[in-house]
């Protein structure tokens, strides 16, 4: 039964659905991808509280701490992601998460972590490009 869910957990994070269903798709999809990559280090809270807040060099951001959320604009956190963050054990991601996965982790953490309104989903698409 693990292995069927872990699979299907794969299949799912491998294969991203190329269109935005809306903030509910998103918050969805986000929130797989941050129980996957980001709740071992970050907690499953996104208090910083994980098993290897110990064991690591720097504890990992409290994404509930009010003053980070002004600190932390879509494009910070979407290059943290995609780079990592030297110094750190946060990893750079670009080679394991789409541009999709990554816009909706960040949307599922600014609404539902750090408590941000949000309306839409973060664009996969960096301002820069815009």
């Amino acid at each position: 039964m693990n292995k069927m869910i872990s699979l299907l957990l794969s299949l799912l994070l491998l294969f991203p659905v190329l269109a935005s269903g809306g903030l509910s798709e998103s918050l969805k999809n986000g929130k797989i991808v941050y129980q996957a990559y980001c709740s071992v280090c970050h907690g499953d809270k996104g208090d910083g509280q994980s098993f290897v807040r110990n064991v690591i060099k720097t504890p990992p951001l409290d994404f509930t701490h009010k003053a980070l959320a002004d600190q932390f604009s879509v494009e910070r956190m979407r290059w943290a992601i995609l780079l990592g963050k030297p110094d750190t054990a946060m990893p750079a991601w670009r080679f394991d998460l789409t541009p999709l996965q990554i816009s909706d982790v960040i949307t599922y953490i600014r609404k539902e972590i750090m408590g941000l309104k949000v309306v839409e989903p973060v664009s996969p698409e960096p301002a820069i490009y815009k």
